[in-house]
C-alpha cells in the first residue's frame, strides 16, 4: 500500500549484502512524505529555493509508525548517514523511469553504519550529529523497513532505494 500526501506516493526498498556480495535480506515498504517534505517540495518550485538539496539518508532503530509531523528517525545511532562523497553514499535525485518519478539510492558500505536492530530510515538535507542526532534541516520522507530489523555487520553493505511518484489528482 502506498500512502499519498498531496499526490506524492513512494516506496522504500532495501537489500543487505554480505562481504562476498551475496544477498542476505531484502524488503519493500511504503514511505511517508512528511510535512517538512511537502514544504521542501513546494520550496523547490521557487525561482530561488531556500532549502538545500536532499543529500543524506539516515538509519534508525526506532519502531514507531512514521507520522506526518516527524522530523528525524526515532532511534538515531552514531556512525550513520550517507552523503555524497563520504563513507556511505547517496545519489542525487534522479528521474526514475517516468517524468513524474524520482529516485534516491543510498549505500551504507562495509565498516559504516554497523548496527543491530535497524528498522527505519529518512531522506534528509543535512548531516546527522556525531551521535546520529537531529541536525538543523529537513527530511523529505520517513519509512519503516519491512520486513523489519536489519542486523548490519561490519562487513555488510546495505543499499536503500527510495522511489517517489507524483500523481495527478
Amino acid at each position: 500500500m502506498n500512502i499519498s500526501r498531496a499526490g506524492v506516493t513512494g516506496t522504500i526498498k532495501y537489500s543487505l549484502f554480505d562481504k562476498n556480495n551475496n544477498l542476505k535480506a531484502q524488503g519493500i515498504n511504503h514511505n511517508l512524505v512528511v510535512n517538512e517534505g511537502l514544504y521542501y517540495l513546494a520550496d523547490k518550485q521557487l525561482s530561488s529555493p531556500a532549502q538545500d538539496a536532499m543529500k543524506q539518508m539516515v538509519l534508525g532503530t526506532g519502531t514507531a509508525t512514521p507520522g506526518s509531523a516527524d522530523t528525524w528517525v526515532s532511534g538515531p545511532f552514531p556512525g550513520n548517514g550517507t552523503a555524497l562523497g563520504t563513507a556511505g553514499s547517496v545519489s542525487p535525485g534522479t528521474i526514475a523511469g517516468t517524468l513524474n518519478a524520482f529516485r534516491y539510492i543510498g549505500t551504507f558500505g562495509a565498516g559504516y553504519a554497523t548496527q543491530n536492530g535497524i528498522n527505519e530510515a529518512v531522506v534528509a538535507n543535512s548531516s546527522p550529529g556525531t551521535a546520529g542526532t537531529e541536525p538543523t534541516g529537513q527530511i523529505l520522507a520517513h519509512a519503516l523497513l519491512s520486513p523489519g530489523t536489519i542486523n548490519k555487520g561490519a562487513s555488510d553493505t546495505l543499499v536503500i532505494t527510495w522511489d517517489f511518484v507524483f500523481n495527478a489528482a
